[in-house]
């Protein structure tokens, strides 16, 4: 057989249609989850086409296909419209043989469909289906229970996405702003609609409390109602609340909410926009009015063309000109009306537009406002007022100035009036009066210094205060720290300049403490030096009135010890420094001294360079050098007259450069070492 039936209409299209039009399923649209399926439904059953197919009123278009091209096709020819009729699963083993598709087109050609297992979607209890989850062979097929079965279990996952997706789109697509909220009122999810209404963008809310998006005055409302919400698990009341977008304009939305069953931590929030009900509501009330003042005249034309309908020749002139003048007045009463309407709604635009502005400047700006009227009571406040001073706006809204103001009273009430005057129009503002500094109070206690400024002005009402207040806290904080910093820094100047004088006036006093020691010590020397003078004087005394030779040879030598350690004492006390002692210089004064006394025809030659050594060691080192020079000058070549004698002094390691130059003892040759300071010290005395 080659003839093929076309896929009958079911006997409730019209129902099926409309349930399918709540799927909002936008052909082309990709559907990842589906085309999982799909490759899964092909995998189990091994075949190579599977489908998710939407039967519309005209076509099968395919939410999801694996190996087809195609995006959609004709519902006549499709084996999909047969299938949304079955209740459970739709067979076909073998098109060739079935007479409904043996001629079909998808059949005798592409996609060659020869066996077709397809399981109707949203078939629900005595209803067709939307479509179909199907499996598409080439070949002649016999399927089993378990194929059915498996596709049934991929299918029911279809049905659960595709009611979720209309559900989505539903919420996607409302007019009406949608938010979930949870127990704390931030927003867990929002729709565009919300988006459109608040002014502020869907990651912007997401997360943020609702009552954020509100003017003060409406936040606790919000609160109590979703309090009450989740509390007794019923809806509450409607409210309408003021939205404020972040263009500073209002927003009336008439807001409701109900408990979610299935989530007990949150509820969903549906807002409507009731400006735009009032806008709509406004304009037929206009177009009523203007209808209502245009019926008489349109009446009155009615029945001057019926009149000139029945009459004849005079009459008809006249009930003409009766005419043109009705339809005269009729055209200057629209032009009036309509110039009305227009003046009007600019006039409302342009009050909207100025309130929004005020309330925006007012809610975003920096600085504290408050309002309050004739008598000291606060009438309003912004944000920034509501946040630093710790109130909410019903508990503020309503108290007197006093509760954050303490030094306000009624006299600084009547003479702020006086000073800033009344406001002749709602718009026209008073004089603006000089800052002045005070302090507020915050809900806790703490204190908050401010500049203050007020101006008269209209607000809601006659005889109202506006009091800015600029909040300085941080500021003065500053300044007190900063003039704190300074008097510590001045403390410690002074503390520092003080001991800078004590340690000037130390100072002065060692100096005068160090000349005084130095004076004293050279004062020390010189009289040891003139004792040691008056001793050797004594001892030169004595050996006048010696006859010993042996006597008076030892005095000698006790003269010139006692010589020798005055004049370690006269060069100290002609020294600069009290600490050390010039060996070289000793040793020339030394030899000079004992060459006149026991020598004087001795020539004597100096190589000596600077060797201080301590005044502790001066003395032993000295009464050596005089010894030594002593026996050189005794002792040293005395056959030879006019012999050079020539004296060493060196600091280090010292020998006598040559042996030519310096003989043995019996040239009176001596040499002696001592440590200055560890380091080795050398003296000797030859003759040549």
């Amino acid at each position: 057989m080659t003839g093929w039936t076309s896929a009958p209409v079911p006997g409730d299209e019209q129902a099926r249609l409309g349930r399918l039009s709540r799927l909002t399923l936008r052909e082309g649209e990709r559907h990842d989850a589906l085309d999982h399926v799909t490759a899964l439904a092909a995998e189990l059953a091994q075949v190579p086409i599977a489908l998710v197919s939407i039967v519309t009123a005209d076509r099968q278009v395919f939410a999801s296909r694996f190996g087809l091209e195609a995006g959609s096709t004709g519902r006549d020819a499709s084996f999909c419209g047969h299938a949304v009729h079955e209740p459970r699963a739709f067979r076909v083993e073998d098109a060739f043989t079935d007479p409904r598709f043996a001629g079909n087109p998808l059949v005798l050609g592409p996609p060659h469909v020869r066996s077709y297992l397809g399981i109707p979607l949203g078939a629900e209890a005595g209803q067709s289906g939307l479509g179909t989850l199907c499996v598409i062979d080439r070949a002649p097929r016999v399927w089993t229970l378990r194929d059915e079965e498996r596709l049934r279990h991929l299918a029911a996952f279809v049905e659960h996405y595709l009611e979720g997706l209309g559900h989505r789109r539903a919420w996607e697509d409302s007019p009406l702003s949608l938010v979930i909220l949870d127990r704390q009122g931030r927003c867990e999810q929002v729709n565009p609609a919300l988006s459109g209404l608040t002014g502020r963008p869907a990651a912007m809310l997401q997360g943020m409390p609702l009552a954020a998006t509100l003017l003060p005055a409406d936040r606790s409302v919000l609160t109590a109602m979703i309090a009450h919400t989740f509390e007794h698990r019923t809806s509450p009341t409607r409210r309408e609340l003021r939205f404020v977008r972040l263009s500073g304009e209002f927003v009336s939305g008439g807001v409701s909410m109900s408990p979610m069953r299935e989530h007990e931590d949150f509820l969903i929030c549906v807002i409507r926009d009731i400006s735009l009900e009032r806008s709509t509501r406004a304009r037929t009330g206009v177009i009523a009015e203007v209808r209502a003042e245009l019926e008489q005249p349109l009446d009155d034309a009615r029945a001057l063309l019926a009149h000139l309908r029945s009459g004849t020749g005079a009459d008809v002139a006249k009930t003409v000109d009766d005419l043109g003048r009705r339809l005269e007045q009729l055209d200057g009463l629209i032009d009036a009306r309509m110039g009305d309407i227009g003046a009007r709604m600019q006039i409302e635009n342009a009050l909207r537009a100025s309130e929004a502005r005020l309330r925006a400047l007012v809610e975003h700006a920096l600085d504290l406002l408050v309002v309050i009227d004739d008598r000291g009571r606060i009438v309003d406040a912004n944000a920034v007022a509501l946040d630093a001073l710790g109130w909410t706006y019903e508990a503020l809204v309503g108290s007197s100035l006093r509760v954050v103001l303490p030094a306000f009273s009624d006299a600084t009430s009547k003479a702020w009036f006086e000073a800033a005057g009344p406001a002749t129009t709602p718009t026209e503002l008073g004089p603006s009066l000089p800052a002045t500094r005070a302090t507020f109070l915050t809900r806790d206690g703490a204190e908050l210094r401010a500049e203050l400024r007020w101006l008269a002005m209209d607000w809601n009402g006659p005889g109202r205060l506006v009091v800015l207040a600029h909040d300085v806290t941080a500021t003065a904080r500053r300044q007190d720290r900063l003039e704190q910093e300074r008097d510590a820094l001045e403390a410690r100047d002074q503390v520092r300049s003080e001991a800078l004088r004590a340690l000037e006036s130390a100072e002065s006093a060692l100096q005068r403490s160090l000349a005084e020691k130095e004076t004293l010590l050279k004062e020390i020397h010189h009289r040891v030096k003139n004792n040691l003078q008056i001793v050797a004087s004594l001892l030169v005394l004595q050996i006048d009135r010696l006859s010993s030779a042996e006597g008076r040879s030892l005095l000698t030598d006790s003269v010139q010890r006692v010589q020798s350690m005055a004049l370690i004492h006269q060069l100290l006390y002609g020294s600069t420094s009290l600490e050390h002692v010039d060996l070289s210089a000793y040793a020339r004064t030394l030899a000079e001294s004992l060459r006149n006394v026991l020598s004087p025809t001795t020539r004597v030659r100096f190589d000596t360079e600077p060797v201080e050594v301590s005044v502790e060691r001066a003395a032993p080192i000295g009464l050596l050098l005089n010894e030594l020079l002593t026996n050189a000058f005794k002792y040293g070549s005395p056959s030879t007259p006019g012999a050079g004698r020539r004296c060493s002094c060196r600091s280090g390691p010292w020998a006598p450069t040559s042996a030519s130059s310096c003989t043995t003892a019996a040239q009176g040759f001596r040499r002696a070492s001592a440590s200055t300071e560890g380091r080795a010290s050398g003296c000797s005395w030859c003759a040549r």
